[in-house]
């Protein structure tokens, strides 16, 4: 009756995969595509810790941030969903009009607003 029990928690719960095993699954899912946005999205972040170390004025740069996002993503919004002008191919999610939109979320949210704050802090300090 033991036996019973736990094979059908087995059942319920599948076994954890070991890191190398998590390793070579994600080698397989990562595309040639998405290489360059996880290399953007770590040069980016690490300007944007940078310039909030180095300005004094960090609700400026704060402000600064929240308001250029938001111009981008309203333009963004108009000409990638709205007009279907271009599309962005990063490869990260099985279906393409998400992963399309992710690629506009990465390139309007975090590489055109981190560098302006970068920027700014930069001429400003």
């Amino acid at each position: 009756m033991i036996a019973h029990k736990f094979t059908s928690f087995v059942r319920y719960y599948p076994t954890y995969k070991t890191y190398k095993e998590t390793m070579v699954d994600m080698k397989r899912s990562m595309s040639r595509n998405a290489v360059p946005y996880h290399i953007l999205v770590t040069i980016h972040f690490i300007q944007l810790f940078f310039s909030f170390y180095k300005y004094k004025n960090k609700k400026q740069l704060f402000i600064l941030l929240l308001s250029s996002a938001g111009l981008a993503c309203l333009f963004e919004f108009l000409i990638l969903n709205y007009l279907r002008a271009y599309q962005y191919k990063p490869k990260l999610l099985k279906n393409p009009y998400h992963d399309n939109v992710l690629g506009g979320i990465l390139s309007q949210v975090v590489y055109i607003p981190f560098t302006a704050v970068t920027g700014k802090s930069l001429y400003m300090a």
